[in-house]
């Protein structure tokens, strides 16, 4: 099966093959509606949001652009104020940002890199920092009273992840305005389970948000859904406990697919690492074409379209209508980038399982959309901030 042989296939090769069976590249109509989208965008600056005036001045192309990305990725998730101390003045001390000074047509982001500046003065690090980190933070906190450069950041981080993040709890999210304008498929936000107590901390949090989408989808009339991780499920999910792990991980989502059945709640299975993908695919297929789950229509996986792998596992959902009605496919470009990287370079494998370049992962994409929209009982679901793609895929879609 090509699910367990291309996983290190020569990127050229495929890049290659995929231009060549493609319909999208030299298509006018796309490159001319992406420009539309641009300068729409563009000009709707009354209408921009905090963060987009923030990547306007700060995009990942300066230093200090990608000193706040890590911060927003990483700050609010230590634990400890030390090692989050450590990291901010990391982060601030490596920006030279006197260079955006006044530059943004942003007031907030203007005064935010006045903060930054002299936040960045302040945590310089010192020859002290690297010898006795537990002395300079001390140093630190005595210079700066009750670590108001911390609060700052926490602050700004805060107003930041808001973007990014719908709310903390179902509570948060019924404030939101826009649930009856759009469809929303909710996840819990965490890394992988690596106890037993977390996977069922996780499981829990599951049911109880079917229900809670339930009781949403009732008030707006709309059918939003709920998205599953399933290494979230099972501390140990890894191949070589495979008769393990699809005996009690089967269950869990057997429970959870039958209790979103019973309220009427969406489910997508979301898209684990590419060394998890086999064993992904066995339990999913085993799941979707069990008596009680293959006439339901409202169940669905991810595909990440960075995976050299993505057309694969799109054809192996077609070999599945073979035995049940339809299903639908969410396209995302990827999430696991940097460990996929990493991972295949310290565990000396041949290839890399991911595309390496953000352009070969872009016309991934779009052979991977141009297939599910060529493909009768699968329902689209598409994920992308890319002007390009959008205009693609509206090209495709018509």
């Amino acid at each position: 099966m090509p699910l367990y042989e291309n996983k290190f296939q020569a990127e050229a090769d495929l890049v290659e093959a995929l231009i060549s069976n493609s319909n999208f590249i030299s298509n006018s109509k796309i490159i001319d509606n992406a420009k539309k989208i641009i300068d729409a965008c563009r000009e709707a600056k009354s209408e921009r949001t905090m963060l987009d005036a923030f990547l306007s001045e700060y995009g990942l192309s300066n230093n200090e652009g990608v000193a706040l990305m890590c911060l927003a990725e990483s700050v609010l998730r230590i634990p400890d104020k030390s090692t989050r101390d450590l990291m901010i003045s990391e982060k601030l001390s490596e920006g030279n940002w006197i260079d955006h000074l006044n530059q943004a047509d942003s007031i907030f982001v203007n005064a935010s890199t006045w903060g930054l500046l002299l936040a960045g003065r302040m945590v310089k690090p010192s020859e002290l920092s690297n010898n006795n980190p537990a002395k300079f933070i001390g140093n630190l906190i005595s210079k700066s009273g009750e670590m108001p450069i911390r609060n700052a950041v926490l602050a700004a981080m805060h107003i930041l992840s808001k973007e990014f993040v719908m709310g903390r709890d179902f509570d948060d999210v019924l404030k939101s305005q826009n649930l009856k304008e759009n469809l929303h498929s909710f996840d819990m936000l965490g890394e992988a389970a690596r106890t037993q107590e977390q996977a069922e901390k996780y499981f829990q949090s599951y049911f109880d948000a079917i229900n809670s989408v339930s009781d949403i989808n009732k008030d707006t009339g709309n059918k939003n859904g709920v998205s599953i991780k399933l290494s979230a499920l099972y501390p140990r999910y890894e191949t070589r406990k495979i008769e393990r792990v699809k005996l009690h991980l089967s269950k869990k989502l057997t429970a959870l697919i039958h209790e979103a059945m019973d309220k009427n709640v969406e489910i997508t299975i979301d898209a684990e690492e590419q060394d998890r993908l086999s064993l992904s695919i066995e339990i999913i297929g085993d799941i979707l074409l069990s008596d009680k789950v293959k006439d339901w229509e409202d169940i669905g996986i991810a595909v990440q379209a960075y995976g050299k792998r993505a057309l694969d596992v799109i054809e192996w959902a077609e070999s599945l209508l073979k035995k049940r009605s339809s299903m639908h496919i969410r396209l995302v470009k990827g999430a696991y980038w940097d460990y996929e990287i990493k991972n295949s370079q310290v565990s000396g494998h041949k290839g890399y399982s991911v595309f390496t370049k953000k352009a070969h992962t872009d016309i991934s994409y779009l052979a991977c959309a141009e297939k599910i929209l060529s493909i009768e009982g699968i329902s689209a679901k598409f994920a992308s901030h890319n002007a390009h793609t959008i205009a693609a895929i509206n090209e495709m879609a018509k």
